[in-house]
């Protein structure tokens, strides 16, 4: 495979999701996640939202 390419780790994008709710909500900030870069692929948003 010689394009470019990403690859996405589901379980490493809810920890990371996880993390950034918890430290944002802890200083009163309400987090919004976009997954335009992925056309709204279903298993980035679910991870994301599992974070939630």
């Amino acid at each position: 495979m010689d394009y470019p390419r990403a690859e996405i780790y589901l379980d490493r994008l809810e920890y990371n999701s996880r993390k950034v709710v918890t430290l944002c909500g802890s200083r009163g900030i309400d987090v919004a996640a976009v997954t335009k870069g992925f056309c709204a692929y279903p298993q980035i948003a679910e991870a994301i939202l599992r974070g939630a």
